[in-house]
């Protein structure tokens, strides 16, 4: 029998998750009464409900969690002065690539914008003092449709749109930033930003959503790094949330070219992911673990899918960069659980198997997608079946999505549009073409970091002529609402609360808002379609 090898990113082995107590006879027993009758009444459940297994089966049960509420924000918007954006100077170009390339991920250690850098855009020209507490989304004047529809009905019949992720490398970021409407000014804030999530890394290569986590020695958890003081931590303190925390800042750290192989982040993200491969399950481990292979986060997450599908989608998307044979197997059982744990219906929800909706379903896509770039296997039949359920949430004239149902938001026409789009619809299809109008409509939120994250992304990739406006209004905010105080705690991260906050703020935090943040500033690089079309052996079975 051939010996396993061991892989040299599991530096703690997933012997420690989930972590023990030390245990006589009696509390096994107990364990195992419990869950058995867990099991039992799962199943009472299921068939009195009629829902969660599908036809092709999935033998986890469990109950589905609560919905959120995805009620859009509305607020009134003050007009500010125009700023034109001009062409970066060499020297601009050369500083951001200065700046990339400091050894000390500190925050002492980042240079500050000059002020006198005014010829790309800097915030006194842009905000006229006005104070970064009360600062306002730049209003957008619509205007009039500048492009015409064509009749390009038909979708293409590539399994994902091609995009590259090459203009991430060092040698290219800052260039192609500043030709896709970046300044140096948003690239200091994600370097900025980069700062404070390095510093929030938690000893075992984690983060968390909660900045006041006390840690918990008998589970070998230690203490949140922030020791809150952090303000904004997550309102749900009890759940951690610490797979889907650990993804979102891996995913900003990816999008800025930074990997386990290259850049001055090099060990903060080999920390991170061996925490995400330690603490999955896989097939060696305890045969009492009752999570599946390739699970992150145990059943009694609340938000169980949406943490496998962020985790999943940063451990596929390390791979895409890097092609690190060994991340391989663990990203293949990640994809792997997330494929059994689609419903038949074509959506994931809260729970495996359970009946989805779009926001849970675009992190599953995600994942899927970066799977396909990295010559995973993915079996195209629970790829065809989100584009069922895209279809039951579309509204009658294609331009609109919904959460659970054809009565578009604008978040969830965010999501479907960006889902159709890499799933090889054209950015000229008439459809695309309407959703993206009313999202150029609609105006980036002032808080609502989720809408504005995937609109930021649909109206960049489907090359449409509203992007200038929509990026110089969405561009400035982020920059003006960014902490700015050295002297703080909270320097290059960002949160938003006040009157009217969107729920996902509040559940997911500073951590979240800055992740998101990040990674709607990182638009220009962090992934550039080719829309070329791709053959279907990409998929392998």
């Amino acid at each position: 029998m051939q010996a396993r090898v061991e892989n040299p990113l599991l530096t703690n082995r997933r012997k420690n998750y989930p972590p023990k107590r030390s245990t006589g006879p009696l509390v096994p027993f107990l364990t195992s009464t419990i869950f058995h009758l867990s099991i039992i009444l799962g199943l009472t459940f299921l068939v009195l409900h009629g829902r969660g297994l599908g036809p092709r089966g999935f033998e986890l049960v469990a109950t589905i969690g609560n919905d959120v509420a995805d009620t859009p924000v509305i607020f009134e918007m003050t007009p500010i002065t125009t700023l034109s954006d001009s062409e970066p100077t060499v020297d601009a170009i050369s500083e951001v690539t200065q700046l990339q390339s400091q050894a000390s991920p500190s925050a002492a250690s980042v240079v500050r914008v000059p002020s006198q850098i005014t010829e790309i855009g800097s915030l006194e020209s842009v905000w006229s003092g006005v104070s970064q507490s009360v600062a306002s989304v730049p209003s957008i004047d619509t205007g009039e449709a500048s492009n015409q529809l064509t009749d390009a009905l038909v979708p293409t019949s590539s399994p994902f749109a091609g995009t590259t992720l090459e203009n991430r490398s060092p040698a290219n970021r800052a260039r192609v930033a500043f030709e896709n409407g970046g300044t140096l000014e948003s690239e200091k804030s994600v370097e900025d930003a980069l700062v404070w999530l390095a510093s929030h890394q938690y000893p075992d290569g984690g983060w968390s959503m909660n900045m006041n986590d006390p840690g918990d020695p008998l589970f070998n958890r230690p203490a949140c790094p922030c020791e809150g003081r952090c303000t904004g931590s997550s309102s749900e303190h009890l759940d951690l949330k610490r797979h889907a925390a650990t993804g979102l800042a891996l995913l900003c750290f990816l999008g800025a070219g930074y990997t386990h192989q290259e850049g001055k982040y090099k060990d903060t993200v080999y920390r991170a992911l061996a925490f995400l491969m330690d603490t999955m399950r896989d097939s060696q481990e305890d045969p009492t673990d009752p999570r599946r292979p390739g699970q992150f986060s145990s059943g009694i997450s609340r938000h169980l899918m949406y943490e496998q599908g962020i985790a999943t989608f940063a451990i596929c998307e390390a791979l895409q960069m890097t092609k690190d044979p060994l991340l391989k197997e663990s990203c293949q059982r990640a994809i792997d659980y997330v494929l059994n744990a689609e419903h038949y219906g074509g959506s994931w929800g809260y729970q495996p198997r359970t009946v989805g909706d779009l926001s849970i379903v675009g992190w599953q896509v995600m994942a899927l997608r970066s799977a396909v770039s990295s010559d995973l296997i993915v079996n195209r039949h629970g790829i065809a079946h989100v584009d069922e359920f895209l279809n039951t949430q579309m509204s009658s004239d294609g331009s609109g999505y919904g959460y659970r149902s054809p009565k578009p938001t604008p978040t969830m026409t965010a999501i479907g549009i960006l889902m159709r789009l890499y799933r090889g619809w054209q950015p000229d299809e008439p459809r695309i073409q309407r959703g993206v109008r009313s999202l150029f409509e609609s105006q980036p939120s002032k808080n609502d970091l989720y809408f504005n994250y995937y609109a930021t992304q649909v109206i960049f990739y489907s090359k449409s002529p509203y992007f200038p406006k929509w990026n110089q209004a969405m561009r400035e905010y982020l920059i003006a609402t960014q902490n700015h105080d050295t002297s703080s705690h909270e320097f290059g991260s960002w949160y938003f609360d006040g009157e009217v906050t969107a729920r996902s703020n509040s559940v997911g935090g500073r951590l979240y808002c800055t992740a998101m943040a990040t990674l709607t500033l990182e638009v220009y690089y962090r992934y550039l379609p080719t829309y070329k079309e791709e053959a279907n052996n990409d998929f392998k079975f």
